[in-house]
């Protein structure tokens, strides 16, 4: 009797495996726990996304059949233009199946978070997503910049190439001006000065425009600002607050008195014509104009890439101050924090996660999601690495090109392991500059400030803190740079206005959120 109860169980097991192996999950029991295609049955989710020209989902037709190919699961794409849509569909409690990047506030999310709108992740992460559970396991400082409350509601998008987390802007010398008046590359910050004078000196002579500008910069911008010139002199920061982390301790360089060196040698170049006034007074479609113009208007620039031939990277030069030169870095968080959302209302919660787990699984999927089909927008090359053969978003490649950022992904050491950068690609170009010139060249990751989320009520008294301080900080370098303003007797009463400002008590709550994951 025993024997034949026992039969009978493993008989029953062996069914209730084989039933959920082969579904029984979600509405209807269309869902499968494991295994292709995800459901036994078409079905269609809704999902938002917010619009943005250039990835225009509507004429992206091949990754969404390939998504449905694979998954028998189709997605009903609902585009927001605006964000008061997204604000309305929050406020509403009108919820599709998903949403990926949509650009919500950190209220709106907390307060789907409260209302029960959001569904938490972690269990179906356990269970169907073993991907995304070994990458949040082994980059701890993203899972937890990346949950809400302590707990995960969304997916990030992530990008951890080193050459675009590990650096924020190239140091851009066009080279054939420099080869015109007879320069090697510049290794030294006297080197350099010299170059950039030569430079103002011969302007409208051969190659050189009348109105060339030796050394361009958008005043304050943390992209295609001066913060590499800071770095060069050994004042390292970690982004346009000028916050730097020692030793476990957030610190504000801009009353760092190491910083008036860099400031000096700024108001010296201004005064000789080297840095010309537009660096104060261009807006952002004015710099993306100068950075690429053809031709060449500016010898040497900072931005994230390089648009024109003859451009090149020059590696940090030395103050000659005793000091390591860098150029600056980005903190290697996720590029999208919050690019997935899971809604109460969803029933087929398990197909819906298991689809974000088919989009990371492996690298060929990731990057048919991300870049485009394999064959179509990438290939295997000669040294068996993937290759990307086009161009995204071209009017030519826009039906076969992939959702890049739009959607949760995980671009990791995994997918770049075995990536081939080339013309194609994006920051294709950047990355060769990186990996040839930059390796241990920029301001090195734990120096810099990744914070926490604060409460409501700290988040905005830091806010209030910083845009009396941010005014002063700007303002004041402004005026000294481009007059002949003595930044030495003028530095402690400038000192002492910051800290009018309430800086201490700014630094104690960045503090707060640093410690948060640190």
């Amino acid at each position: 009797m025993k024997r034949i109860f026992a039969l009978v169980l493993a008989l029953m097991m062996a069914l209730a495996i084989g039933a959920y192996a082969e579904g029984g999950l979600d509405k209807g029991g269309v869902t499968n726990a494991t295994g292709y295609p995800i459901t036994n049955e078409p079905i269609t989710l809704d999902v938002v996304w917010s619009y943005a020209s250039a990835q225009d989902f509507s004429q992206m037709h091949d990754v969404f059949d390939w998504i449905e190919k694979e998954t028998n699961i189709r997605l009903n794409l609902i585009t927001y233009t605006e964000d008061d849509q997204v604000a309305l569909m929050f406020a509403g409690g009108e919820y599709p199946d998903f949403a990926v990047r949509i650009n919500a506030s950190d209220l709106q999310r907390q307060n789907a978070v409260d209302a029960g709108d959001l569904v938490p992740l972690d269990e179906y992460i356990d269970t169907y997503c073993p991907t995304w559970k070994a990458f949040f396991e082994k980059y701890e400082l993203t899972n937890k910049l990346t949950q809400i409350d302590g707990e995960r509601f969304t997916l990030p998008w992530v990008n951890f190439a080193a050459y675009d987390r590990q650096l924020r802007d190239l140091q851009v010398i066009y080279e054939p001006w420099l080869n015109e008046l007879g320069f090697e590359m510049p290794t030294t910050i006297e080197e350099l000065t010299a170059y950039l004078r030569a430079l103002k000196a011969a302007a409208g002579i051969g190659t050189i425009p009348e109105n060339v500008m030796p050394l361009y910069f958008l005043s304050g911008n943390w992209v295609g600002g001066e913060f590499n010139i800071y770095s060069q002199f050994g004042v390292y920061m970690g982004g346009a607050d000028y916050l730097v982390a020692e030793d476990g301790k957030v610190k504000y360089q801009a009353v760092n008195p190491a910083i008036k060196e860099p400031l000096k040698w700024m108001q010296q170049m201004y005064k000789e014509g080297v840095i010309p006034s537009e660096c104060f007074t261009d807006d952002w479609s004015t710099y993306l104009t100068r950075r690429q113009s053809d031709p060449v208007q500016c010898g040497i620039h900072y931005s994230y890439g390089m648009y024109v031939d003859g451009m090149t990277c020059l590696p940090p030069v030395d103050a000659q101050n005793g000091t390591t030169p860098y150029l600056t870095s980005q903190s290697n968080v996720p590029n999208g924090y919050h690019c997935f959302y899971l809604f109460k209302d969803n029933e087929y919660p398990v197909a819906t996660m298991r689809l974000m787990e088919f989009f990371v699984e492996n690298v060929e999927n990731m990057t048919n999601l991300a870049i485009g089909l394999e064959g179509e927008m990438w290939e295997y090359n000669a040294d068996g690495k993937r290759s990307q053969i086009k161009t995204m978003y071209t009017e030519e490649s826009k039906p076969i090109s992939g959702v890049w950022n739009q959607f949760p992904g995980i671009l990791a050491d995994d997918f770049y392991a075995n990536w081939d950068n080339n013309e194609f690609t994006d920051g294709g170009i950047r990355a060769v500059e990186f990996n040839e010139k930059l390796i241990g060249k920029t301001v090195p990751q734990e120096l810099n400030v990744v914070c926490g989320v604060l409460d409501a009520e700290s988040s905005a008294m830091m806010s209030q803190y910083y845009t009396d301080i941010s005014n002063c900080q700007k303002a004041t370098f402004a005026r000294w740079i481009t007059t002949d303003a003595d930044i030495d007797a003028e530095w402690d009463a400038y000192v002492a206005e910051i800290e009018s400002y309430n800086l201490a008590g700014w630094l104690e709550l960045k503090q707060q959120a640093y410690d948060l994951l640190h």
